[in-house]
């Protein structure tokens, strides 16, 4: 069990990667639809503005993994609630957007699919 969990935040780390690099695309399709008129400067600093809040919610959650030690728990699912209630917390605690939560909750679960499978 010990080498499925260190495995899940390894898997988890590069899913949030891949979170991570859709949210700088949003970033730039934004500056390509301001940058041909279709959003007003309200709206295009609103979504960046959001964009850049999500992009420092996953920092937080990177270095919430960071310093967590598979060892101390008994179970994968143990570490996961861990990881979601923490992540969840600092969220609210330092007035991040929300939404991320959601983003984040499915790559976790993915990231368990995905280890359990090949366990």
């Amino acid at each position: 069990m010990r080498k499925v969990k260190k495995c899940y935040l390894k898997v988890l780390k590069v899913e949030l990667e891949d979170l991570e690099d859709d949210i700088e695309q949003l970033i730039e399709e934004t500056k390509k639809e301001k940058n041909a008129g279709k959003l007003t400067n309200y709206v295009f600093f609103q979504n960046i503005a959001l964009f850049k809040n999500e992009l420092l919610a996953l920092n937080v959650f990177e270095n919430i993994i960071n310093g967590v030690n598979p060892e101390e728990f008994e179970t994968l699912d143990e570490m996961i609630e861990y990881l979601k209630k923490l992540f969840f917390q600092k969220i609210k605690i330092l007035g991040l957007a929300e939404a991320i939560q959601i983003y984040v909750e499915r790559k976790m679960m993915k990231a368990r699919k995905y280890v359990l499978e090949r366990e």
